[in-house]
């Protein structure tokens, strides 16, 4: 069975930070609609009535979470029980307070114009994700296969499809993760060069530990490479063995 995540304070902020900075990182990349500049703001006046800052940012999460998913999505990042696939909160999730909801609205609004690499540090360091070594691995080919055991392969696997318009990351990748912040951290990769689609993640959900294997082979007829982290955890280890035994032909390798 899954940890059961507590939803404090802290927890839920580091969620939202990382999520107002991927809403930035969407208008910086220009995938509409606008969400911080004057018309923005204009739309938001004119609309808001006696709505919030949390009820702003939670409206724009549930828009861009349509197409990248596990980026802002909370009942998938936290693996909320009881809602529905394309149903991002659900009606017992706590949300920022108003307060809170604009400080982290000015931060993201007020600094420069991201940029991919200190973006997916900045995620890193909110969200405590390891960062990879600095060997690269092999550019993958288009029609390539992959599977990135936790978020630390994850961002080294991303690395290597950076610029490369041939590929899709949204296609070419699946992520296991089984902690919130790697669901999360895998989801916000699929922003930073937007992709098609969501990050596909695979993991175990409440009570099932074994049924990811299954939704990988239904999202994908091979696997190709399998990228593991230097320092798996003890779940990574067993996916990595799982994956090994169920993909013989794949080739492996360590972020």
């Amino acid at each position: 069975m899954t940890a059961v995540t507590t939803l404090d304070g802290t927890t839920v902020a580091s969620y939202y930070r990382a999520a107002v900075w991927a809403l930035r990182r969407l208008d910086d990349v220009g995938v509409p609609p606008k969400r911080f500049d004057s018309a923005a703001e204009a739309r938001w006046t004119q609309f808001q009535g006696n709505l919030t800052w949390s009820h702003r940012i939670d409206l724009l999460m549930r828009d861009a979470s349509a197409r990248f998913g596990p980026a802002f999505q909370a009942g998938t990042i936290f693996d909320l029980p009881g809602l529905a696939i394309d149903e991002p909160f659900g009606p017992s999730w706590p949300s920022l307070r108003p307060q809170q909801a604009r400080e982290l609205w000015n931060e993201a609004k007020k600094a420069p114009a991201t940029e991919a690499e200190p973006l997916v540090a900045l995620w890193a360091e909110i969200l405590r994700v390891v960062s990879p070594g600095k060997a690269a691995l092999t550019r993958p080919g288009p029609a390539e296969q992959l599977v990135a055991v936790g978020p630390t392969a994850a961002w080294k696997v991303f690395e290597s499809f950076v610029g490369q318009t041939a590929l899709d990351w949204s296609r070419g990748v699946h992520v296991f993760a089984d902690t919130p912040a790697g669901r999360q951290f895998a989801g916000l990769l699929a922003v930073v060069d937007p992709a098609p689609g969501a990050t596909r993640l695979v993991g175990p959900t409440g009570e099932d530990e074994t049924g990811w294997l299954a939704e990988l082979r239904t999202g994908t007829p091979r696997v190709d490479r399998i990228v593991g982290p230097t320092s798996p955890s003890a779940s990574e280890m067993a996916a990595l063995a799982v994956l090994r035994e169920a993909f013989p032909a794949a080739k492996v390798e360590s972020a």
